[in-house]
């Protein structure tokens, strides 16, 4: 009998014991994962997978094989874009990475981002800084291409530092997400070859499906992680600052080394500083355990809206010194613009091939336009012959 009272005791004294613990710890903040993603975690990645696959596919029914023989035929600017993006981007990821010394999992966001091709956005902002829309159309065509190669290639060259019994990064599954996601670009070009007029409706449905990405996935993140933005550093704010500024002046650069024309410098600027960052989202989420997206998603989250802060900053100062100083004849020939005028041809979507896909409201000023700066590179080339 004294033995069961004190082996009672014993265990309520244990007990009394991890009670007074866990009230000394009471006071510290206590984050709970779910050991599974949520029901809307699983609706987000079949979600931002549909409309990916639409944009790439779209993306593929707006490249004309013209397009793309013309700048294949003299592909300096190309070449030179996917030096930027593939080689001086991620590069730069990288310093800035050991330069603010980020944490693993916050890097490796910023790294993936980094790496990803370039985005559909780069089109519209191509319009407005006056820079070649056929070519804009191409690189990004090309580069979501070269990227199934080249963005493994930079994870893991750059990747390598970050990884540790905690954090390893997912190699496979981020090689097979985006292949998975990038590979309808090229059945896009074939339906644009076989069946144009159903490519300008697939174009169009593109575009409505990258503001779904943008307006419904990154909703649904925030609902998933609340807490997304809380104990933020401010050296990750300032990193996804400087990366698309550094972006477009290390494409600028090395155009400008190549040197070619204003017009195509700031064509792989703009290029090189917007980055896919559906794509970057959706490798993310399919490929990290539920624990680490959080810290994984959040650079690639934080980059929207930066890199469309920068991009709209850097076209306002382009319109102002563009109406201090009106362009020399040099540059209207070069370009294809007229000095403070849009294009105004007409033209029927059953008959031109439109752009990337983008904003609705643009897609018809932005087709006329590349069409014509199409026509008047042709000139120059007949005229310089």
């Amino acid at each position: 009998m004294l033995e069961a009272v004190a082996e009672a005791l014993t265990l309520v004294n244990s007990s009394l014991t991890g009670i007074n613990g866990s009230l000394e710890e009471a006071d510290a903040p206590v984050k709970v994962t779910p050991a599974s993603p949520p029901f809307l975690k699983q609706i987000h990645d079949i979600l931002i997978v549909i409309l990916l696959v639409t944009v790439m596919f779209a993306m593929g029914c707006s490249i004309t094989w013209h397009q793309v023989w013309s700048h294949v035929k003299r592909p300096v600017g190309v070449l030179t874009g996917m030096i930027s993006q593939f080689f001086l981007l991620p590069f730069s990821a990288f310093v800035l990475i050991h330069t603010f010394n980020i944490q693993p999992l916050h890097a490796a966001g910023l790294l993936i981002l980094a790496s990803s091709p370039g985005g559909v956005t780069s089109n519209v902002f191509t319009f407005f800084c006056d820079g070649d829309l056929s070519l804009s159309v191409t690189m990004t065509g090309f580069s979501t291409v070269v990227a199934l190669v080249m963005m493994p290639f930079n994870v893991w060259l750059y990747g390598r530092s970050l990884e540790t019994d905690a954090v390893v990064i997912p190699y496979s599954k981020m090689t097979f997400s985006l292949f998975f996601l990038t590979a309808p670009v090229v059945f896009g070009t074939f339906v644009h070859w076989k069946l144009p007029k159903l490519a300008v409706l697939l174009t169009k449905a593109g575009s409505f499906a990258g503001f779904g990405i943008i307006v419904i996935c990154q909703t649904m993140e925030v609902f998933i992680f609340p807490d997304i933005f809380s104990g933020v550093p401010i050296k990750m704010y300032a990193a996804v600052t400087l990366l698309p500024i550094l972006g477009i002046t290390l494409g600028y650069i090395a155009a400008w080394i190549f040197q070619l024309r204003p017009m195509i410098r700031r064509t792989i600027a703009i290029e090189c500083g917007i980055q896919n960052v559906g794509t970057a989202l959706a490798i993310v989420s399919l490929s990290y355990p539920y624990h680490q997206l959080r810290e994984v998603w959040l650079f690639p989250f934080l980059y929207a809206f930066s890199m469309l802060g920068v991009c709209i900053v850097m076209s306002l100062t382009y319109q102002m010194y563009k109406r201090r100083n009106p362009y020399d004849e040099d540059e209207k020939r070069d370009s294809g613009v007229k000095s403070g005028k849009i294009c105004k041809n007409s033209f029927s979507p059953q008959s031109l091939p439109l752009s990337m896909p983008m904003p609705q409201i643009l897609d018809d000023v932005l087709v006329d336009c590349q069409h014509e700066s199409d026509r008047e590179r042709e000139k120059i080339e007949r005229e310089s012959l």
